[in-house]
């Protein structure tokens, strides 16, 4: 999955679109809300945005650069690190629980 996150800094409209690989940019965004970020975002700074399964300890898919007044570059796919291999967890008591079907 790829995520876009715009914010535009007159409307204070901030954007969260999310689409498969190789996917345009859907139209309408998944998550969107009005805030003010100007007390938070700074003319230099870093920015970050995980997610985990809980299995993986860590990995850097993909780096960009933010910019103002600008759209991102288009991914890249081909030149995106492999997933590192890891066995499949075990079911947890709650999965085990609702695949009996004790729900």
């Amino acid at each position: 999955m790829q995520v876009w996150v715009d914010y535009d800094g007159l409307s204070h409209k901030i954007d969260v679109t999310m689409a498969p690989f190789n996917e345009d940019k859907p139209r309408k965004p998944l998550v969107s809300t009005v805030k003010d970020l100007s007390s938070v975002l700074l003319q230099d700074m870093f920015v970050g945005f995980s997610s985990s399964t809980g299995l993986l300890r860590r990995n850097i898919l993909f780096w960009v650069e933010f910019q103002v007044k600008g759209k991102a570059p288009p991914l890249a796919l081909s030149e995106l690190p492999k997933l590192p291999k890891f066995p499949r967890s075990r079911p947890t008591t709650i999965q085990r629980f609702y695949k009996k079907g004790c729900h």
